[in-house]
């Protein structure tokens, strides 16, 4: 199931990263897609808030004199705190900003090319009344570095991955080192073309398949192998 959350003709609110484009595409919205901006969370992160008062700096003050200081800080802090990487690039989608965290997600997001649209998909079936949720970082990293990586956003996860408690949550952490691991050893042969495989130094079918089996048994005892398989 695809649930299109906003139609993006062109990708207009797609900007670039640097402070100078996230103002200016900021100032490019109308009154009502300002004040939507504007209403999104921002994220308790000083240090981040340390580099985006220094990229203001570095504009200075001639530079987009309409907006106040603290407008301006407000929206690099915004976009800081609820932007999506799509490529070399990133994009405010309120509506999936809403979505919630877990790193064992029920739904994954991105911006779709097929139908010109950002997308939020199920990944497994969602019961009626559960929420939806989306993983914001990297799901192959211990519980510790996914806490860090979430700290950008004021998020703390309390999903069963992260509970390090229960039994699930200290085999979690193992599970997810292991498959770093494995995505690591991987990483050689993604874009070597399959007919060539056999030819590259140290290739190895079988411990190929061997590994990829061990990875989708350890992506089923997670719950994130749906995620794998996702493809918009």
């Amino acid at each position: 199931m695809t649930v299109p959350l906003e139609s993006l003709p062109n990708r207009p609110d797609l900007i670039p990263s640097p402070a100078a484009g996230i103002l200016h595409g900021f100032l490019s919205l109308d009154f009502e897609q300002q004040a939507t901006y504007l209403s999104l969370h921002i994220g308790d992160n000083t240090a981040r808030d340390m580099d985006t008062i220094k990229a203001l700096v570095e504009l200075g003050d001639s530079v987009f004199p309409d907006l106040a200081p603290e407008v301006k800080i407000g929206v690099l802090r915004i976009f800081d705190t609820n932007a999506f990487a799509q490529g070399n690039t990133s994009g405010i989608f309120p509506k999936a900003s809403k979505i919630n965290h877990s790193c064992l997600p029920n739904a994954h997001c991105c911006w779709n090319d097929r139908v010109g649209l950002f997308t939020v998909s199920a990944v497994r079936n969602i019961a009626a009344g559960e929420e939806i949720e989306i993983c914001y970082k990297a799901m192959c990293r211990t519980r510790e570095e996914r806490a860090e990586d979430l700290s950008v956003q004021n998020f703390i996860c309390g999903c069963k991955a992260c509970d390090a408690t229960t039994t699930f949550g200290r085999k979690s952490d193992e599970r997810r080192k292991q498959l770093a691991e494995i995505e690591q050893a991987l990483s050689m042969y993604l874009n070597v073309p399959a007919q060539i495989l056999d030819v590259v130094p140290g290739f190895d079918k079988r411990e190929l398949l061997r590994v990829l089996n061990v990875m989708e048994e350890l992506l089923k005892a997670e719950g994130i192998n749906d995620i794998y398989r996702f493809d918009p």
